[in-house]
């Protein structure tokens, strides 16, 4: 995808889960409220009741909470050191016991506890909101929520540092725009309407200072101040017809698989005529990113429709017209005469089964009587219409969409996961022992020593830290000894917070039907994935080298080299060899995705030369912790040079895995150990 003006901004973790702990001087805070009225005790949720300017001091008190949150309309103290604001009424009370630990700054003073919050309301009346300019007739409209990285403003975006609200008109005004955004100092986003998801927030959310003008405001992290040009409706419109082809729909692309791979052209003047005269001749033509153009005789099997408020970037050569989003294209369909039309044919069909029944309605997937997913497939012929039913023969001809498209709709018999490739998350139920172990009753003791460990849990393995998920547990220590309450309420409240969507660590499984429509005779054909080996001849080590496996560092303990030497197929084989070492191992590791809910099985075969040596030879799958056992990973006294084997069979408690072939031993005398045709299969 082109990239003109756009710059890719990576918000700073503060600003993304925490709204914002910067300050800013003095003269820019909107309001100084001085007095304030306590509220009482409040339940606090993973999302924040009081979301806004976050900070945790070592002299936190309800004064110093006070000044921090200026300009809001409520503000909250927790967990002894941490401040919250925002303008919205906490409404989930707690008893006034639950809130019982006193401030870093006064522990005369109550700062709230785990997940409870000392509320309170300012008394004053905010300040009258500053008249903001109307900027090359755009009028101001307020401040306003984004939604990254799904743009509230999704035309036009550039990045610059000498960002002002001029600037930003001038930019999407050129453009041919109706409404601009600042944010974040220095981004500009231009569009024709607000996505409805964006909402109105109180002025002091859209406190950054513009990077090029300091008297003027740029939004804030995920906040934006919004102008329109007054009587404004829309911007950009589809061309319904143009050049023999129809418009079909917003639809989804893919920079490394084109909906539309024939032909790639971009153009600073591009407009939706341009595009449909360089594709004339293919069956379909996408515009995107307001300046490039695709075109093609089919379209990608992965492909689908999406949202037309997605597609809302104006044709850099026409503003009039809409030219696609992000990754998204506004796709056209040729437009073709047809001598004859056939009426719609809508079948119902079970994975297990020839077609069953036909009707002209399809059948409820409640009705089919199997386990198997239903399948329910819509044939529609050229015709954009089919003629009217007559008992004699008839020619007609009728203006048509282009090639017959097939309709499959699939509903599986339970739910299944639908998680994107690449998440990594645990099905319900299966976060890892130790964030299980906070749901059982601890001694007091053990709940912070346990609320480390499953902190730390959630990143190993392969795991990347999740910002959200961190953000569950509490930002200073854990008290030794808590009182029961104080640790009932820490355990709860992060397992709650935790298991929450926000938290991003559980997995998403349903049971929705899914509807996919493809063009006649490119329907994809199912993937086996049953028995195949997802290790794509890793596991063979015939390209003589590791592969994707990952070497471990203790190799002074266990070399480990691919040799030619005793392979059991093929001609390589890996070799581990203990080197006499007491206590000494070292292991090969490989991460990659699975289908949480699904059997698996991680299998090898193995031979050494020294029965007498004390060896072992373990395999692990992770974040499960699943292991062989000790009895069965001791190599000794079995026979040389024979062939064995070690399987692990087990059901994905998280999308992915982490295997691990470990050779190790105490001192006896070293030990060659071969390894081959390693294979990780799915089983059902």
């Amino acid at each position: 995808m082109a990239s003109f003006g756009f710059k890719l901004r990576c918000l700073p973790l503060a600003a993304l889960f925490l709204s914002t702990s910067w300050a800013l001087p003095a003269d820019n805070l909107r309001t100084q409220a001085t007095t304030f009225t306590s509220l009482g005790c409040f339940i606090d949720s993973p999302n924040r009741i009081l979301p806004n300017k976050v900070i945790s001091t070592h002299d936190m008190t309800a004064a110093k909470c006070a000044l921090n949150c200026a300009g809001y309309d409520y503000f909250g103290t927790q967990w002894s050191s941490e401040c919250y604001c925002g303008s919205h009424n906490p409404t989930d009370p707690a008893p006034s016991e639950d809130c019982n630990m006193a401030c870093s700054g006064d522990p005369n003073e109550k700062c709230g506890a785990g997940m409870r919050l000392n509320v309170y309301k300012f008394d004053t009346t905010p300040a009258t909101e500053p008249t903001s300019p109307v900027i090359s007739g755009f009028e101001y409209k307020g401040c306003y929520t984004d939604n990254v990285p799904e743009r509230v403003l999704a035309g036009k975006s550039e990045a610059a540092d000498d960002m002002t609200l001029q600037k930003c008109a001038n930019i999407c005004q050129m453009a041919g725009y109706t409404a601009f955004g600042v944010e974040y100092a220095a981004e500009c986003f231009c569009g024709t309407s607000l996505d409805t998801r964006s909402t109105k927030v109180p002025e002091v959310e859209c406190s950054m200072t513009c990077k090029g003008d300091s008297s003027q405001y740029c939004g804030g992290p995920n906040r934006l101040n919004i102008y329109q040009l007054p009587s404004s409706i829309g911007g950009g419109s589809n061309v319904e017809i143009v050049g023999g082809f129809r418009y079909l729909s917003c639809w989804t692309d893919d920079v490394n698989d084109r909906t539309l791979k024939a032909v790639d052209w971009r153009a600073d003047d591009m407009t939706v005529e341009k595009c449909a005269d360089r594709c004339d001749g293919y069956s379909y033509f996408g515009l995107e990113y307001s300046r490039e153009c695709f075109c093609g005789n089919e379209l990608a099997h992965r492909s689908s429709s999406a949202p037309e408020k997605e597609c809302a970037m104006l044709c850099m050569g026409n503003p009039s017209q809409l030219c696609g989003g992000g990754s998204k294209l506004n796709l056209y369909t040729r437009v073709v005469a047809s001598t004859s039309a056939s009426p719609s044919i809508m079948s119902s069909t079970t994975a297990s089964s020839n077609i069953i029944t036909s009707s002209s309605t399809a059948v409820p997937s409640s009705s089919i009587m199997s386990t198997a997913p239903s399948t329910v497939v819509s044939i529609s012929p050229p015709s954009s219409s089919a003629p009217p039913a007559s008992t004699t023969p008839s020619t007609t001809s009728s203006t048509t969409q282009g090639p017959e498209l097939t309709t499959i709709t699939t509903c599986p018999p339970e739910p299944t996961y639908d998680g994107a490739t690449g998440e990594r998350c645990f099905s319900p139920g299966a976060l890892p022992s130790p964030c299980r172990a906070l749901t059982s009753t601890l001694n007091s003791r053990s709940v912070a020593a346990t609320a480390s460990a499953c902190k730390s849990a959630l990143t190993r393995y392969g795991m990347t830290p999740v910002p959200a998920a961190s953000a569950c547990f509490p930002t200073t220590a854990i008290p030794a000894v808590p009182s029961p309450s104080l640790a009932s309420s820490i355990r709860s409240s992060i397992v709650d917070c935790l298991n929450a969507p926000t938290a991003s660590l559980i997995c998403n499984f349903n049971a929705d039907c899914q509807t996919k429509t493809y063009t006649v005779g490119q329907v994809p054909s199912p993937t086996p994935s049953l028995g195949v080996d997802l290790l794509n001849g890793d596991g063979t080590f015939e390209s003589g080298t590791l592969g994707n496996w990952v070497l471990g560092a203790s190799t002074h303990l266990v070399s480990t080299t691919v040799t030619t030497v005793n392979p059991r197929s093929g001609s390589r084989s890996l070799l581990m060899r203990y080197l006499n070492v007491n206590g000494g191992g070292n292991s090969i590791t490989y991460n990659l995705f699975v289908i949480p809910g699904r059997q698996y099985e991680f299998n090898l075969y193995w031979r050494h030369t020294t029965p007498a040596s004390a060896t072992s030879l373990y395999l692990y799958v992770y974040p499960d912790i699943l292991q062989t056992t000790f009895t069965t990973a001791q190599l000794n006294n079995a026979p040389a040079n024979t062939w064995g084997t070690r399987t692990l069979t087990f059901t994905a408690a998280a999308s992915w895995v982490q295997l691990v072939v470990n050779v190790g031993g105490n001192v006896g005398s070293p030990n060659d150990v071969y390894i081959d045709d390693i294979t990780f299969k799915r089983l059902s």
